[in-house]
């Protein structure tokens, strides 16, 4: 059998992308893959889509791409497979679709997205096996480099189209129609202590008083995916519950309706203590409103000292709820940024007195993101096509092979010890999606 690299300079495997994602997704990595697919198609590039997602409501909230998925894994069809998944999802999609996916005849590259300065093991052997790792952001650039040996990088920036118009709607969501209103949005499932609500809460009440004519609106997505999160979500409501000017939003809304509570605030708040990226923080300043951030992370590629109202930070220990950052904190002290709610304070109660600062920020915010928009990555595409040939390439391509391999045996032998009735449901699936092809 000729090789891969032979194969496709025989015309058998034309150049394009094979994109692996979890596609229909409401939070931010499923969010990030559907912007990156959607610059792919506009550039005119050639994509197969496979899902890689899982069956619950999570992973089924948005169907843009539902007409361009392909329901079974063999004969994908392009020279590149594109896993805009992290290393644990790509290594659980490969162990349950290790024997159909062409991995070892094709060049694999990954977008990762990651919040600390250490990487798990199992990212670095995932990210190590990558031919090329498209990173985010500089700051997931510089950890990959940092921790994986002889990883091959490029900065892949994430941008966002920009949004329809949305009309406000603040009684919709019990919000009175004069006075500022802030708001604070996270995904539980991605760690309640690096998204740190509670200090946008602590903030704005020591920035305003009872009777002053100001909101908080703290949205939860999420929140009934991870149960060992509950006694921390059940803690913001008890400081919700206490203080009739903050508003909590715990229901999954549909994206028109999520544009409108967005388009009914004037500031959003991310005290977060670590981002890889910070989506939110992007669409919010596309809308034009004013943003306060702690000034640490992926989302200082984007954030500066005239379009961000950016808070300080200390460096402390992650003490985190998700095993991966607790395990990068036993094993590494690894540290991420704790933002001083002094700096904050004074950020909301300078928002709320100075509406011509708060309206000048917002203005260079919209105007960032709008250039951000118009970055011109095609030069990433013609950097995999020279690199798909580069005999670098093919001469470190056999060892990733073997490493793919033996992890994928290894993973599979896992999950069927471990977890049976899934990976049985899974292979079903993927049989009947066969039989439904060839008919």
């Amino acid at each position: 059998m000729p090789s891969w690299a032979a194969r496709r300079a025989d015309g058998l495997l034309p150049f394009g992308f094979n994109f692996f994602a979890h596609i229909g997704g409401n939070f931010g990595l499923a969010v990030a893959a559907r912007h990156t697919l959607g610059w792919l198609l506009a550039q005119g590039q050639s994509v197969c889509l496979r899902d890689a997602s899982f069956d619950d409501v999570r992973f089924r909230q948005d169907h843009s791409y539902d007409d361009r998925v392909t329901r079974w894994p063999w004969g994908l069809p392009y020279s590149v497979n594109l896993f805009h998944l992290n290393p644990p999802e790509l290594d659980h999609f490969l162990a349950l679709e290790w024997q159909l996916l062409p991995i070892e005849q094709r060049m694999n590259v990954s977008v990762p997205f990651w919040e600390l300065p250490t990487l798990p093991l199992l990212w670095r052997e995932v990210l190590g096996a990558m031919d090329l790792v498209l990173a985010p952001t500089r700051f997931v650039q510089t950890v990959v480099e940092s921790n994986v040996p002889g990883a091959r990088t490029l900065h892949f920036p994430i941008v966002i189209p920009k949004a329809a118009p949305a009309r406000p709607d603040r009684a919709r969501f019990g919000l009175p129609e004069p006075g500022l209103v802030f708001l604070s949005a996270f995904d539980v499932a991605s760690d309640v202590h690096r998204k740190n609500p509670w200090a946008a809460i602590e903030a704005f009440q020591a920035a305003f008083a009872a009777q002053e004519p100001v909101h908080l609106v703290v949205k939860l997505n999420n929140s009934q995916m991870v149960p060992e999160a509950k006694p921390l979500v059940q803690r913001l409501r008890e400081m919700a519950s206490a203080d009739r000017r903050v508003v909590l939003i715990d229901r999954h809304l549909a994206q028109p309706d999520l544009g409108s509570l967005y388009a009914s605030c004037d500031v959003f708040v991310s005290l977060h203590r670590a981002e890889g990226l910070g989506l939110i923080l992007m669409e919010m300043m596309a809308l034009g409103k004013a943003v306060i951030a702690t000034a640490w992370s992926g989302n200082m590629d984007f954030a500066n000292l005239d379009n961000t109202c950016l808070v300080d930070y200390d460096m402390v220990p992650v003490q985190a709820s998700i095993v991966p950052y607790q395990e990068e904190s036993a094993r590494h002290a690894a540290q991420w940024a704790d933002p001083r709610l002094a700096t904050a304070v004074t950020w909301m109660r300078r928002l709320y007195t100075e509406p011509g600062l708060r309206a000048r920020i917002g203005r260079q915010a919209a105007h960032d993101m709008q250039i951000r928009a118009q970055t011109d990555r095609s030069g990433t595409i013609e950097d995999i096509r020279r690199l798909l040939s580069s005999p670098e390439i093919q001469a470190s391509h056999r060892a990733r092979a073997r490493w793919l391999f033996h992890r994928r045996i290894g993973m599979l032998a896992y999950m069927i010890r471990r977890k049976p009735r899934e990976c049985l449901r899974r292979m079903s699936a993927m049989i009947r999606d066969a039989a439904t092809a060839r008919n």
